[in-house]
């Protein structure tokens, strides 16, 4: 994005990038006060510029459930959604029930807990430390840290309450949704077609290939197709009316 003129904010998770955590309050897969509180300074510092915003996985849910809790409120002038997961609860049991989508979850946990472990002194102090290091999946971590930090009264609450699949109807801006087809932790199980199509701001994509965030292109995959797409339909301010190149293995466009 930078290469092609644009000015690019990144924004860190809390806890995340080397910064430490200060208050009691961790991120999850439905905190949107970070990237609502990002998305209005920016707003305020550059008022004339458009702000196109971009998440992938995790962070694609968070933005989508961010863009629907704002409507028409938000300064953000179109969206990119990257493999997200769409709905918490369909993703957590999908990745519980194969030995590959175990192993990707064993993996995901091991993440989690070694970001719990850069901010243990607070942590410690919330909630049971020993059960948070002997997490094994991502839904043991989100019982024994991620609830209890959060206040949600079960895992399940947390995940349905969370899920931006929930939020999609209430999108007022372009957005534009990437989903592979092969993901091997977001399943296409949790795309939410009928809510998409309803809605006359979404574009959603998707492609047979890709897996999690592997969009790769050309002999040496040396590119990331994605990358191209978003380029392509943030100059157009309006990925609602992309032509059809943009997205040349969409399956379903609203």
């Amino acid at each position: 994005m930078a290469s092609n003129g644009w000015n690019v904010v990144v924004g860190n998770h809390r806890g995340l990038g080397g910064i430490s955590i200060t208050s009691d309050c961790f991120y999850n897969g439905g905190w949107t006060e970070d990237i609502r509180e990002v998305v209005n300074y920016l707003h305020q510092k550059y008022p004339e510029a458009p702000l196109f915003t971009v998440g992938t996985s995790l962070g694609a849910n968070i933005l989508v459930k961010y863009l629907g809790e704002e409507g028409g409120s938000t300064p953000v002038a179109g969206a990119a959604s990257i493999c997200s997961p769409w709905d918490l609860l369909v993703t957590s049991r999908f990745i519980s029930r194969k030995l590959v989508q175990r192993c990707y979850d064993k993996a995901l946990a091991i993440g989690l807990k070694g970001y719990a472990k850069l901010h243990q002194p607070v942590l410690s102090r919330l909630a049971n430390w020993e059960a948070i290091t002997s997490s094994r999946s991502t839904r043991e971590f989100d019982h024994h840290a991620t609830c209890v930090v959060a206040k949600y009264e079960t895992v399940d609450t947390f995940y349905r309450k969370c899920s931006c699949a929930n939020y999609i109807g209430n999108v007022s801006v372009p957005l534009l949704c990437i989903s592979a087809l092969d993901d091997p932790l977001c399943t296409r199980e949790a795309i939410p077609w009928d809510e998409c199509r309803a809605n006359k701001n979404i574009v959603l994509a998707t492609t047979p290939n890709g897996g999690h965030l592997g969009f790769f292109q050309g002999l040496t995959a040396g590119r990331l197709w994605l990358h191209t797409k978003n380029i392509r339909g943030s100059k157009k301010k309006s990925y609602s009316n992309c032509d059809p190149h943009i997205c040349p293995f969409c399956v379903h466009q609203s």
